[in-house]
């Protein structure tokens, strides 16, 4: 009952974030392990396959959002492939993504946001949160102290780029 009026609050630009498994709803298909499929709203041009493993990991991308280039650090438990024929909300730095087998993160329709990466997102980037209430209030810019998360993305890159490195030693 709620399809159409969340169709025109995409549309019109407003700002919707749906994170890890919750995008499926909003998608098309969702094709379960069993071989049952559950039907999605449609609102946005994504299917997803449900994965025998689950894979969870850190997630670092960049993304153009509300025409600022941020970077962004989460987490990510997968369970599904995203094909996603959207734009990608963001092109991966580190981590598994919507398939694996590219550099596609999520998918952004108009302000509204599908991505993989979990709840923390907007805790974890306060700047990408600040870039999300000016979208959604109109709000001049409004600025406070970020060093402190600032300080905790570089030392997650540090980590991830460690983890990186320990890989590439393994082969």
């Amino acid at each position: 009952p709620y399809k159409a009026g969340l169709q025109q609050f995409i549309a019109e630009g407003r700002v919707l974030l749906a994170t890890g498994t919750s995008q499926c709803i909003f998608g098309g298909i969702t094709k379960r392990e069993d071989g049952s499929a559950v039907e999605g709203l449609g609102l946005i041009d994504c299917d997803f396959t449900e994965r025998k493993m689950v894979y969870g990991d850190d997630l670092h991308f960049m993304t153009s959002y509300g025409g600022e280039e941020l970077e962004i650090f989460g987490s990510q438990i997968q369970m599904m492939d995203v094909e996603s024929r959207e734009e990608a909300f963001g092109q991966l730095l580190y981590g598994f993504g919507n398939t694996g087998k590219d550099r596609k993160e999520g998918s952004m329709k108009n302000n509204s946001i599908f991505t993989n990466a979990l709840g923390p997102i907007l805790v974890l980037n306060p700047w990408l949160t600040k870039k999300i209430v000016r979208i959604c209030t109109g709000a001049e810019d409004f600025s406070f102290d970020m060093r402190l998360e600032q300080k905790s993305l570089e030392t997650k890159k540090q980590f991830t780029a460690g983890k990186v490195s320990r890989l590439t030693n393994c082969k």
